[in-house]
């Protein structure tokens, strides 16, 4: 069989460099991802401990104690 054109190593090295860049590419998007919700969870913490200190600092309020919720 006549393989003009077609040389096994070429092919093969190729292989690896895509195979090389895809999973550059996938490992990228990952730690992206990571730091993206690691991110979005610290400022979902930072916003409930806030809050959680702005009700603390209230509930003692002549304010607060005016509320009455339903029970």
């Amino acid at each position: 069989m006549d393989s003009a054109g077609f040389d096994p190593t070429r092919w093969h090295h190729w292989l690896l460099i895509g195979c090389f860049v895809g999973v550059s590419i996938w490992g990228l998007y990952l730690s992206w991802q990571w730091r993206t919700k690691a991110r979005l969870q610290r400022r979902q913490t930072k916003l409930a401990r806030r809050l959680a200190i702005a009700l603390h600092d209230t509930r003692d309020s002549p304010v607060a104690k005016s509320v009455v919720l339903n029970e």
